[in-house]
């Protein structure tokens, strides 16, 4: 619909250009080409995203739409040491009051990490603390789960699958 509109204004606008100076006119329109072109690259303008990495490594970036489906991250007890870093934005806009639960599959909070109010988008935590929290879970299938004011109800971002395998993998 907002497409619908920019191109009978556009066509407007040519036709009171085409009355002035075709110079001017064709200037313009290259100019509203040029706009519609960059803006084309924005389709996602005032959406939530996420990214998560293990140490350096991005594991999943993802925006947040109605359809986004949960992505699964399997660790191994050899990354314990390692750290599982995530940055969330709000629409471009860092949360405040953000935390990050565990939980298992029956949404018990197993541990939730506080995090401070920063400039800083990047939060994060050992992964050995993740395997500290599910060490009596049997069912090791887990939920990562990003809260903040702007989003009290939390959003599940990643399902974790606690592995013997050696290395970390995205599904």
């Amino acid at each position: 619909m907002s497409g619908d509109i920019f191109i009978y204004h556009l066509k407007i606008y040519v036709m009171l250009q085409l009355h002035g100076s075709k110079r001017s006119a064709i200037g313009s329109l290259v100019l509203v080409a040029l706009c519609a072109t960059l803006f084309s690259f924005s389709e996602k303008i005032g959406s939530d995203s996420f990214t998560i990495y293990l140490n350096d490594k991005l594991m999943i970036q993802q925006f947040i739409t109605p359809e986004t489906n949960v992505k699964s991250i399997t660790l191994d007890v050899s990354d314990a040491n390692d750290v599982l870093k995530i940055h969330y934005s709000h629409c471009g806009q860092i949360g405040v009051n953000r935390s990050i639960s565990i939980q298992d599959r029956k949404e018990k909070v197993l541990k939730t990490w506080q995090f401070p109010d920063s400039n800083f988008p990047g939060i994060g935590f050992k992964v050995n603390e993740l395997l500290a929290a599910a060490k009596n879970i049997q069912d090791k299938d887990l939920r990562l789960v990003y809260s903040s004011r702007e989003l009290p109800k939390g959003k599940v971002l990643a399902a974790i699958i606690v592995s013997d395998e050696s290395k970390a993998s995205l599904k």
